[in-house]
């Protein structure tokens, strides 16, 4: 017999059912189903995590390198400003006139900004989401 045959003639029985027993199947199932997957998901996101932390930590103690101009060539950013540090006494509070892809703009250029910080935030979030 056929998987899709098998799944769909034990659907069709459970359909003739009680309905306390198909309350029963169904919250068991996505007990498992739920289960297993946040198992999987923990262990993605501390391999996840454990290598953006690793290569953070790697391109900070100088043993890997990136050659910024070429990745900036290659993905066709050399149109777009400068995303160098912005003084303090230069930032301005949120302009809520702004449209929203101006606010995405924004909010991409500040991430560029502090990218050592956001990665490590990112590498240590998916850290504690795994060993939660």
């Amino acid at each position: 017999m056929d998987d899709r045959q098998v799944i769909k003639s034990t659907v069709t029985k459970l359909g003739d059912e009680s309905p306390y027993l198909q309350i029963a199947v169904g919250a068991g199932g996505g007990f498992v189903t739920g289960f297993v997957l946040l198992k999987v998901f923990k262990v993605v996101a501390i391999v996840v995590g454990g290598a953006i932390l690793s290569i953070e930590l790697a391109l900070q103690s100088g043993i890997i390198t990136i050659q910024w101009g070429s990745v900036i060539r290659q993905f066709g950013m050399e149109d777009e400003e400068d995303v160098g540090e912005t003084p303090f006494r230069q930032r301005r509070g949120p302009d809520f006139r702004a449209s929203p892809l101006d606010r995405f703009r924004k909010l991409r250029k500040s991430i560029l900004n502090s990218a050592r910080f956001t990665a490590a935030f990112l590498g240590g979030f998916l850290l504690g989401m795994g060993f939660s």
